[in-house]
């Protein structure tokens, strides 16, 4: 074959070699990778999506619909957050812990009359870890038609309970949300730990 040949089956080859890679460009371009292996599911979560996983709302223990329904309620020197909802409302965790249906964290008697609740203490200051609270250690108590049962551990945002046919002057929902006070040695309310959780307190 001669010098002129080869060159012309260089050219047709070069040529044919320019064509397809502009005919895949330009399908890449109009039609995207869809047909070339690259498909993206539309049930791929996005960054976003993925940060709110699970489906918690904005205020955790209640359903959006109800996070910013709640009163600060002031009584003899503390205050606590009134809920008035409808029968079945659910009531969730807002942090990790054991929560206490029984025994003196279980019930309260105010005024001759027995209220049920639940308290939320960290697992940290449970037994058998019993680490010294300290001032960022929360505390969740809520009066609530809760079943009294054994301690039990939970994660942020497993459900608690639900809202029943119990009050406490007024409310079907009272929550108090404590921080630890190393000078009284007790769990009191704080302000801005409601606030971290209901914000239009």
């Amino acid at each position: 074959m001669d010098r002129s040949a080869k060159l012309k089956k260089i050219i047709i080859l070069t040529v044919v070699i320019i064509v397809m890679v502009g005919a895949l460009i330009y399908s890449v371009l109009t039609y995207g990778f869809r047909n070339y292996g690259f498909t993206v599911s539309p049930n791929t979560p996005s960054t976003s999506t993925i940060s709110q996983l699970p489906q918690l709302s904005a205020c955790v223990i209640l359903d959006q619909q109800y996070c910013g329904t709640g009163k600060l309620v002031s009584q003899s020197g503390s205050y606590y957050a009134g809920f008035s909802l409808p029968p079945g409302t659910k009531i969730y965790a807002p942090f990790d812990g054991v929560f206490i249906t029984s025994g003196s964290l279980g019930q309260i008697t105010v005024n001759g009359v027995k209220y049920q609740m639940g308290t939320l203490n960290p697992a940290s200051i449970m037994p058998p870890n019993m680490y010294a609270p300290t001032s960022s250690t929360q505390q969740f108590v809520a009066l609530a038609n809760f079943v009294s049962e054994a301690n039990r551990t939970v994660k942020k945002g497993d459900l608690l309970g639900t809202v029943g046919s119990q009050t406490y002057q007024g409310y079907d929902l009272v929550i108090s949300l404590n921080s630890y006070n190393s000078q009284k040695k007790y769990f009191i309310p704080n302000l801005s730990v409601f606030k971290q959780y209901f914000s239009n307190l």
